[in-house]
């Protein structure tokens, strides 16, 4: 194992580890983060229990390609140590390949049995109205598998609800909402939207980052990424899958955190430098097994 860290190795493991514990059974990452460490951490706190996880991965967008594509992904199974994915991505949109030549890669990756679904990430919506068609998610009950978004989304950045939420809703698919916090900023801020997203979490005994999750597990059809390294920080992740927010909680929340105009265009993905200090993260959410019919 290639592990330049093993202190942090070992925490990230645990964390994962205690979030089975809790029922979390849905685990996010991708080839870029952590350089893959990422992926073998997973693959460490998985090893016995591969079959109660729901696994995603993302293929960076340099392995665009479908022969690349199945490389990559060969490559971020061998670090994970099993034989297979629940979903994988595009990890961001490219003008180096068509999409359907995307799409065909997808394709070819869900033929090879290598994943179970596939989907991408941070698509604006007319890139990913075209990969549904190239892929042929539609046509209701006859539709091709489910199809899964990652997009950001939190109570600050609210974007994806003006066609991206709506998109993947029509299709069936799943929203998996990363930045659920915004980076942590939302719970730096200060101000009224900040004081309101404090009385509801006080209304509910829970903590402020809490309720920001409760407000986007509310969604139809949203799933969402909570980032934990650490086992503390797993289990008041976990405790928010209990949180119901009533009507009234939601509507406050809305008018606090306003939803701007503009719609989620398309964006070159980070470097690769940011992404090596970066580790994937883990839904507080049950499981997508059963709920979408996968």
């Amino acid at each position: 194992m290639n592990c330049s860290n093993p202190a942090r190795h070992k925490q990230e493991v645990e964390a994962l580890r205690r979030g089975f514990e809790l029922g979390m059974t849905l685990v996010d990452t991708a080839e870029l983060y952590g350089a893959g460490e990422s992926e073998r951490v997973v693959g460490d706190a998985i090893a016995d229990c591969r079959d109660t996880i729901f696994l995603i991965t993302k293929i960076w967008p340099s392995h665009a390609e479908p022969d690349a594509m199945r490389r990559a992904l060969e490559e971020s199974l061998r670090r994970m140590r099993t034989d297979h994915v629940d979903a994988c991505l595009l990890h961001w949109p490219t003008k180096s390949q068509p999409v359907s030549r995307i799409a065909q890669g997808l394709r070819a990756l869900r033929e090879s049995g290598l994943t179970r679904e596939v989907g991408v990430s941070n698509f604006p919506t007319a890139m990913a109205e075209e990969t549904l068609d190239a892929l042929g998610m539609r046509g209701g009950e006859q539709r091709s598998g489910v199809f899964f978004h990652e997009l950001p989304y939190s109570l600050e950045d609210r974007r994806v609800e003006l066609t991206l939420l709506p998109q993947t809703r029509e299709v069936g698919g799943v929203l998996l909402a990363y930045s659920p916090l915004g980076h942590g900023r939302l719970l730096r801020h200060q101000g009224p939207g900040f004081d309101v997203l404090r009385q509801v979490a006080d209304r509910h005994q829970i903590t402020p980052a809490q309720a920001a999750l409760a407000f986007l597990a509310a969604e139809d059809a949203v799933v969402v990424l909570a980032k934990a390294s650490s086992a503390g920080h797993v289990t008041e992740n976990a405790e928010s899958g209990d949180v119901v927010l009533d009507a009234e909680d939601l509507g406050r929340l809305r008018a606090a955190f306003p939803r701007g105009p503009k719609d989620i265009g398309i964006s070159l993905p980070p470097s690769r430098a940011f992404f090596s200090l970066a580790y994937g993260g883990i839904s507080f959410m049950q499981s997508l097994h059963g709920r979408y019919r996968l």
